[in-house]
């Protein structure tokens, strides 16, 4: 954990930073579940298969949508004064990937034209919570910004099918979808156990419990589920989310969306505590907001991080956190 003084012009550009709310609205329409697609086999897949689903893994515009908003930056969140022994202003991520692998699962000994495979992506983060804040409780503006390192490991499943044998591996695969993402730190004291979409619009409710098994319908040609996350603008969602935690203290969680490949339009902004239940040696909280989309075209991910008491405000609290992302589409 690091400390350093904030200059009397930052200190005004802090007490400016005013985030414009501009928020979306889910249009999930079924929980897809991938078929079973047997154990672990990367035997009969060619080196050459596997470099053309990375790599149409890696163009795909729905999976590339998460890091743009799990990396986020400090104009983005002004969150409101809060009062404790440091007192936090604004919080803020900033994370670097530092390894990927894709882990590759079949149904038999060889992957024939209209077979799948299954495709495990594992991110790990080297990241730095940065905290700006006040050491005293009676400051109206930050004089101090702390920051503390943290490791983050985050996975996705892809569903991947062979269409052709052509000479070019590029045309040979298909992306069927694509889960959510779900991860954290390396803590079981933590963790998000659900997420409750309700649409205005149709009063329709979707929850979500398992969310690397929960599909996106990546192709039109996929048998097995619909289309998810399709954004009509000025509708709203209610947004809950159900966290677990062993501390008595209660949850510090936040959403981030709408920023698009380069960073640009991203928004974020803290939910709300509605319950508290005890749950064996801990707490079942629910946090909630309703948005509105007001987003550009395209696709995006909207990233839940929940994060514990003590990461924000207590100055050297190791950081805890669990974090889901949900992709979704604005426009056609």
């Amino acid at each position: 954990m690091n400390k350093r003084k904030l200059s009397g012009f930052a200190k005004i550009m802090f007490t400016c930073m005013v985030v414009t709310l501009s928020v979306f609205m889910f249009g999930c329409k079924d929980s897809v579940n991938a078929p079973n697609l047997g154990t672990n086999n990367q035997s009969n897949i060619s080196a050459v298969d596997k470099q053309a689903m990375t790599q149409i893994a890696e163009l795909d515009s729905l999976v590339a949508s998460f890091d743009p908003n799990f990396n986020e930056s400090q104009s983005d969140n002004y969150l409101g004064k809060t009062n404790n022994t440091i007192t936090p202003f604004f919080v803020w991520q900033h994370v670097i990937l530092t390894n990927k692998t894709y882990d590759f699962i079949t149904t038999g000994d060889t992957v024939n034209i209209g077979d799948s495979v299954y495709v495990k992506l594992t991110k790990t983060y080297q990241g730095v919570l940065n905290i700006a804040a006040a050491n005293q409780d009676t400051l109206t503006m930050p004089d101090t910004i702390v920051t503390k390192n943290f490791t983050t490991t985050v996975v996705r499943q892809l569903l991947f099918q062979r269409v052709d044998t052509t000479s070019n591996p590029m045309h040979n695969w298909k992306l069927l979808g694509v889960s959510l993402v779900a991860g954290g730190t390396n803590t079981g004291n933590f963790q998000i156990n659900s997420l409750t979409l309700t649409f205005t619009s149709n009063d329709s409710t979707i929850t979500i419990t398992d969310p690397t098994n929960f599909f996106i319908k990546r192709s039109d040609g996929w048998k097995w589920g619909h289309n998810c996350a399709e954004f009509q603008t000025d509708d709203s969602v209610t947004v809950a989310v159900e966290v677990y935690s062993a501390y008595a203290d209660t949850d510090f969680v936040t959403l981030t969306y709408g920023a698009n490949y380069f960073g640009m339009y991203r928004h974020k902004v803290k939910l709300n505590l509605i319950s508290e239940t005890a749950s064996g040696n801990g707490y079942l909280r629910v946090y909630q907001r309703t948005f509105n989309v007001r987003n550009n075209r395209g696709y995006f991910s909207a990233v839940i991080n929940a994060l514990t008491r003590q990461s924000i405000y207590d100055d050297s609290a190791p950081v805890e956190s669990n974090t889901w992302g949900l992709p979704y589409k604005v426009g056609h």
